[in-house]
């Protein structure tokens, strides 16, 4: 049986959430957090469980503490558990806006691509087609969207 991917997607919009959740579906299992902090301390506790996610999607903009701040501190978690380049969690930072700053920021700090709002699923398809299409180091039997 193939693997489907772990993903972890955080908004702080419900809307948003299920919609998000949704077109992430048919790829795998997804846990959803309203803020970054709540995305952090779920990072946390998976890298501690033994099972890390391979797929992070981070709205930009929330509440407590936004997408960026939360990339920042998962990278920094990634490199104090010995985590390497080819290994790390796919990050995808997500926005409503067409946010030069912010999302040039996010690439600085180590996200691996971005997704504009609205949602819909032949997008997500397609960017988790080419997260993985193009990785060194997929998840080992991981499905890939698409059949690729």
């Amino acid at each position: 049986m193939v693997e489907k991917l772990r993903m972890l997607m955080a908004d702080d919009d419900i809307i948003s959430r299920v919609v998000m959740q949704k077109a992430l579906a048919p790829h795998g299992s997804c846990d959803t957090a309203s803020n970054g902090c709540e995305a952090v301390e779920a990072f946390r506790l998976s890298l501690k469980g033994g099972k890390p996610y391979d797929v992070i999607l981070l709205d930009i903009m929330m509440p407590e503490m936004d997408g960026n701040d939360a990339l920042v501190a998962i990278r920094e978690l990634e490199g104090s558990a010995g985590g390497s380049f080819n290994n790390r969690v796919k990050i995808v930072m997500v926005t409503s806006k067409d946010e030069f700053k912010s999302v040039l920021n996010s690439f600085n700090h180590g996200c691996d691509s971005y997704l504009m709002k609205p949602v819909t699923k032949e997008r997500v398809d397609q960017l988790l087609a080419d997260l993985f299409s193009t990785a060194k180091n997929p998840p080992k039997g991981v499905s890939r969207p698409n059949g690729l």
